[in-house]
This record gives structure tokens, sequence and C-alpha cells, in this order.
């Protein structure tokens, strides 16, 4: 992917010496193609699943709560690859099989929807946060968890046990992912080395 993306950036920068113009053109080309790679493959396993309406819901709330409360980042694009892929199919299957019923479902959403906001955001070590930004991002948060509840609410009220299963089954995900990457900055930042092998004695 990566060779893909900066040779269509030298044929954008051909003639042109700007090594950090090269590195802009050769990013964005990357995260470009990898992020539709995994979309394409999302929507074959919700087509496989026969459930490409929840996954577009699904998809469409994650995005907007994950922009702001930060989350799990992988550190190679393969593990971000996999990962992603079996979080989305699991959770797209869990609206199937744990049927709980609305009022137990509303509770789980309201009280994943207060946790995100209680830890959110996890900023990434390599570019820590200012006390500003941070401020900004979490008045972001808050409408748009103040939209997930209305929808959890609304839903309960309509009986929606359709709609209901999904804002659950998002807002457990969305959880999971920040708790996730809350560990791993917390990893990260001891220099703890989770693949290093035990010293013989």
């Amino acid at each position: 992917m990566k060779r893909i993306a900066s040779g269509l950036a030298i044929r954008i920068t051909k003639g042109n010496n700007n090594q950090e113009l090269f590195e802009v053109y050769s990013y964005c080309f990357q995260v470009i193609m990898e992020t539709l790679v995994t979309m394409m493959t999302n929507i074959i396993i919700a087509l496989w699943l026969k459930m490409l309406l929840e996954y577009i819901i699904l998809i469409v709330i994650f995005v907007s709560v994950r922009s702001c409360m930060g989350g799990l980042h992988m550190s190679t694009f393969f593990r971000c690859y996999i990962f992603t892929n079996f979080a989305i199919a699991l959770t797209l299957v869990s609206t199937k099989i744990c049927l709980l019923n609305n009022p137990i479902n509303t509770l789980v959403t309201m009280c994943c929807v207060l946790a995100v906001y209680y830890f959110a955001p996890v900023q990434s070590i390599n570019r820590p946060l200012s006390d500003c930004e941070k401020t900004a991002i979490k008045i972001r948060l808050r409408q748009i968890l103040l939209r997930v509840g209305f929808l959890a609410i609304a839903a309960f009220l309509l009986k929606s046990n359709f709609f209901l299963l999904i804002l659950r089954g998002t807002m457990i995900l969305a959880l999971i992912t920040e708790i996730a990457g809350i560990i791993k900055n917390y990893i990260d930042s001891s220099g703890i080395n989770i693949n290093s092998k035990p010293k013989s004695v």
C-alpha cells in the first residue's frame, strides 16, 4: 500500500524537488487507500451478513463519536485492518444473537454514553493535546453524545428494538476501543514491551 502511494506521489510531484510536498501526497494517498480497502471489506462483511442498513447506521454513529473521543491506534495498517473488520463483524452479529429487552438496551447504551464522555479524549502520546483543545473536543463530543442519547430514548419510546440494538452495539464498541486506547497509551508511555521474552536465569 505504501509503495503504491509513493508511486502516485512521485507522478504528481514529478519535476518538483520539494520533499515535504512529496511526503504529504504520499501520506494522503496511503490513508485514502487504506480507508477505502477497510470500508470495502466492511461492506462485503455486512452484505454477507445481510446487515447493510445496520452497518451504515453503525459506521455513521461510530465515526462521529470516534472522531472526538480518540481511541485505539494500531502500529500497522494490517493490525488495524484485522481489528477493525473483526470488531465491526462482531458488533453486527451481537445485534442478532444478544437480544435483550428495550429497557436494558437503553440502560446499557446510556451507561456507555456517559463512560465514553468521562474517559474522552484519548490523546495520542505522540501528539499531546492542549487544555484548549481538550475543552473544544469535550464540547463537540458532548453535542454528539447528547444526540445519541436522544436517539436511544426516542427508540425506547417508539419501541424500536432494531435501532436500540444497533445503538447499544455501537456505543459498546466505542467504549471498548476507547479503553483499549487508554491501556495502549499507558503501556507505550511506561516503556513496557509485551512482546519481549522473559530472561532465563
